[in-house]
């Protein structure tokens, strides 16, 4: 699958917040994620997934121990469960997270340290956007 594929895919998933329950989609703003920022006093999130790293599938207990490490990482920081719920069938749905209060970079990071391609970043009443971190 080449970048242009890789993106598409990315813009086509909606990423799911279990509880509170919130559908965040790249390109949108969220009103109820601005209202959870506020209660929270913060101003950005960020959604991230250990899944897959370096885009390599992986069996589900590997990802679910990658997962759990960055839930680790992420103990100082208010996060909440979520879903990479992929419109493509032939994509699994990925565990994540969503972090309130992170910085662009800080995030940019992170995804790096899980060997992600991309994350989705947000800020309060701004459409959520896409973030790459290892185009080549």
């Amino acid at each position: 699958m080449n970048p242009e594929d890789f993106e598409a895919a990315y813009r086509a998933t909606t990423y799911r917040v279990t509880d509170p329950p919130l559908a965040l989609r790249i390109g949108h703003r969220h009103p109820q994620a601005d209202q959870i920022l506020l209660k929270h006093q913060a101003n950005s999130w960020a959604f991230l997934t250990a899944w897959n790293p370096g885009l390599i599938e992986l069996c589900c207990e590997a990802n679910a121990a990658l997962n759990e490490a960055l839930k680790q990482k992420l103990e100082e920081h208010i996060y909440f469960e979520a879903l990479g719920d992929p419109e493509n069938s032939d994509w699994t749905a990925e565990a994540s997270v969503w972090i309130l209060g992170i910085s662009r970079e800080l995030a940019e990071e992170i995804a790096r340290d899980f060997g992600q391609n991309a994350f989705v970043y947000g800020r309060a009443g701004e459409a959520a956007e896409l973030v790459f971190c290892l185009r080549s």
